[in-house]
């Protein structure tokens, strides 16, 4: 009987566990990226050891890991001609990056977003940054982004709040949020360019309607009133007898 439940029960446990993986964040891993136009090479080290950052991995992912790690011992920037000595250098982790041709100018992206509780995100987490030969020039947060939390995508514990986000200039990037708004950044300063915002249009047409609705409302009424008002004015050439003439 027992050896006949194995199975099931084994099955049980893999859909019941399953959630709780696939909502995990990815291990950190050392990676390398060529920047485009090919002249520099942006390289990340995990902060642990070989060990712990190749021990999740396949043998070709961990071959490729330790050899970035036997050549590269700090995270930055490098020239892609072999070079070990880096331009400019982070002390942080992200595992994603939008590099540009200079080799000067990076962008990190935020941490997968994670929920407070059930429902609610938090919005304080890191969206996007600017950095300029290593130095932070700008950070947004979620909450500067978007408008529309309850249009945001959940998992079990995390939150995806980005529709794309793309390199759409030679020095530009740009950012659509999955409740409607669209921001274009100047990588060079991290400063805002312009700014779509779905719902805040939204929000101030609706309140223009309204206003526009309760200043007719009073208008018509104040014309009402006065037009009543006129109505049951006494005419004065109405009900006057003449003097009579008789003694």
């Amino acid at each position: 009987m027992f050896q006949q439940c194995r199975w099931p029960l084994a099955v049980v446990c893999l859909i019941v566990t399953m959630p709780a993986f696939a909502d995990s964040p990815a291990p950190r891993s050392s990676y390398k990226e060529v920047a485009p136009g090919g002249q520099f090479v942006f390289v990340m080290i995990a902060p642990s050891t070989v060990e712990v950052d190749v021990q999740r991995w396949n043998e070709a992912k961990a071959a490729d890991i330790r050899e970035i790690r036997r050549v590269y011992n700090r995270s930055g920037m490098y020239r892609n001609d072999g070079s070990t000595k880096p331009l400019w250098t982070v002390d942080w982790y992200a595992h994603s990056v939008d590099l540009f041709p200079d080799g000067v100018h990076l962008i990190r992206h935020g941490p997968w977003a994670w929920l407070r509780d059930a429902r609610t995100p938090d919005l304080e987490v890191e969206a996007v940054s600017f950095f300029a030969n290593g130095q932070l020039l700008r950070t947004y947060r979620v909450n500067e982004l978007i408008d529309d939390p309850s249009r945001v995508r959940k998992s079990v514990s995390h939150y995806q709040w980005q529709e794309d986000g793309l390199v759409s200039g030679e020095f530009e990037y740009s950012i659509s949020t999955l409740d409607g708004n669209r921001f274009v950044f100047d990588v060079r300063t991290g400063e805002l360019i312009t700014a779509s915002r779905e719902n805040r249009v939204s929000r101030w047409g609706w309140w223009l309607a309204l206003c526009a609705v309760a200043v007719v409302a009073v208008v018509w009424s104040l014309w009402t009133s006065r037009s009543r008002s006129q109505g049951k004015k006494p005419n004065s050439d109405q009900g006057t007898k003449p003097a009579s003439n008789n003694p």
